[in-house]
């Protein structure tokens, strides 16, 4: 099991790589696969972005954190977080 735990953390960067991509690509002014890139302007979707990006790298930073991590010392560190 400990072997494909760093091959399922590789699939998890890899799965997400695109989608975060697009989300700085719009965020830096980008139209990719937008009808109206204005709209990715306004301070609603801009803010949103920010956060789903923020949000798929920690998803990265956790797949990665438990295929590596010896479980006795992940549960110390997120204990304090539950």
């Amino acid at each position: 099991m400990t072997r494909v735990l760093p091959w399922l953390a590789t699939g998890v960067t890899v799965g997400t790589l695109p989608y975060v991509v697009l989300k700085i690509s719009w965020l830096v002014g980008g139209g990719v696969g937008l009808r109206d890139p204005a709209l990715m302007q306004t301070t609603t979707y801009v803010v949103a972005n920010s956060i789903t990006v923020v949000l798929d790298l920690v998803v990265v930073a956790l797949a990665w954190v438990l295929a590596l991590a010896p479980p006795r010392r992940l549960l110390v560190v997120l204990a304090p977080l539950v």
